[in-house]
């Protein structure tokens, strides 16, 4: 913690509703920590003896990890009465209460007056919530209204926490309430703003770096363009001896895989397009069946165009193993593919399968940052002549209008062949680590 002019704002602000919009790790969390406990010791401006003090955020676990074990050690043991580690509550000598609850369930908080409250991830809550379960608490008979602050990051389709911060900061919600901003950039080192900038793509890095709000409409994979991303053939860099992709999506009309490669773009022309990574990702060829496109038909296809290859090769696609194509006679899609590509490629095949789907908006952003990080640096590659079907996928797929970054699906001939590469970029370059299960089959 150390000086900040907009922070020290927000401690010195006299406005009972606080709504604080701020970049990752920039100190937002930090300061609710120390002003919730100072706040429960001191029972509020009045001093109350039975002041409640609340801390949320989406999920109870959530809560848990962000705040617990940093508000026991935050708050002086003199003044603890008891630990209640059953429902995450602080109880002090002279009366106050301090509890970290998850509003998954909002009804936690009702019940009783509310005295002060933040809810952190604010954006991540359910709509209804502050309406509903919250201000009712905050507004008791014959007691002083409660404090209450919003806390978090701007998110995609996250229109009740960007109404609050707007109405607040427009001062449409009355004097009572009050909004701060700043980025990270002004709280974390410049080497790490830097590192962050190479490993996001320039959207996210936007929203969550620069706490500015995006659009959540509009083209979903908006860091794709056909003249840098699939401008040349890269068939003449392909290695049949470096471990070769083959992603599934598991529709049946059409029927779609996509095969890449994790290429050495640069060896033999160095800087050639100095924007393009020297190890990027390359899409290589595709199978797309119009009708009637199942698993059988579509290893069939991927076995006369690469059964040759002579390396590994790595299997991605839906957790879910394809419900549309299992069979009692066949088993699961993936043991289908299992059975039509292990006599080919042997001990050589490796699948691997996540323990569960990291979620559409998860895949998205995964190959966004892969097609451009905010450095304005290329990871990933397409060749035009290959998959013609992805490159289309790319830039045509638009997210719902209104929504909250889902993908629109509407038109029954999009979406599937980016769907198989967003299942590699998700599970091979996360935003955040995802465990997989090697050789397991459902």
């Amino acid at each position: 913690m150390r000086h900040h002019t907009e922070q020290d704002r927000l401690r010195r602000s006299r406005a009972s509703r606080k709504v604080v919009c701020a970049g990752r790790r920039s100190g937002k969390t930090e300061i609710m920590k120390r002003e919730g406990n100072e706040q429960t010791l001191a029972g509020g401006p009045e001093h109350l003896v039975d002041f409640r003090a609340y801390f949320g955020a989406p999920t109870r676990d959530q809560a848990k990890e962000i705040y617990w074990e940093d508000l026991k050690a935050l708050m002086p043991e003199r003044f603890v009465r008891r630990y209640r580690e059953s429902d995450l509550a602080i109880e002090l000598v002279h009366g106050p209460k301090l509890r970290v609850i998850g509003m998954d369930k909002p009804h936690r908080a009702e019940g009783g007056p509310i005295d002060w409250i933040c809810l952190d991830e604010f954006a991540d809550m359910k709509p209804d919530a502050l309406a509903k379960s919250i201000l009712p608490a905050l507004s008791t008979p014959g007691r002083r209204a409660g404090q209450l602050r919003l806390i978090g990051k701007p998110k995609l389709g996250a229109r009740h926490f960007r109404e609050a911060f707007n109405k607040a900061r427009a001062g449409e919600l009355g004097p009572d309430w009050d909004a701060f901003w700043w980025p990270s950039r002004d709280i974390m080192d410049p080497a790490e703003i830097e590192a962050l900038r190479k490993s996001m793509d320039p959207l996210s890095f936007a929203q969550e770096i620069e706490a500015s709000w995006v659009n959540a409409e509009g083209r979903a994979y908006q860091q794709f363009t056909r003249e840098e991303h699939a401008r040349e053939s890269l068939r003449p860099l392909y290695d049949p001896t470096r471990p070769l992709v083959m992603a599934f999506d598991f529709n049946v009309d059409p029927g779609v895989a996509e095969v890449a490669q994790e290429i050495r773009y640069h060896v033999d022309k160095p800087l050639h397009r100095p924007e393009v990574d020297r190890y990027p990702t390359a899409w290589l060829g595709e199978v797309w069946i119009p009708q009637n496109g199942y698993v059988p038909n579509v290893c069939r296809r991927l076995l006369e165009d690469w059964g040759s290859h002579a390396g590994e090769v790595h299997l991605y696609g839906d957790p879910s193993g394809g419900a549309r194509q299992a069979t009692q006679t066949e088993g699961t899609a993936w043991q289908m593919i299992r059975s039509y590509l292990r006599p080919v490629f042997g001990d050589r095949l490796r699948v691997m399968v996540p323990r569960k789907d990291p979620g559409q908006r998860a895949r998205v952003d995964a190959i966004n940052t892969r097609l451009r990080t905010a450095d304005g640096q290329l990871h990933t590659l397409i060749d035009p002549t290959g998959c013609p079907h992805l490159v289309e996928d790319l830039e045509s797929v638009v997210l719902v209008k209104g929504g909250t970054g889902e993908l629109d699906k509407s038109d029954l001939a999009l979406t599937h062949p980016s769907d198989a590469a967003c299942y590699y970029h998700a599970e091979k370059h996360p935003l955040s680590p995802l465990t997989l299960v090697e050789e397991t089959f459902y």
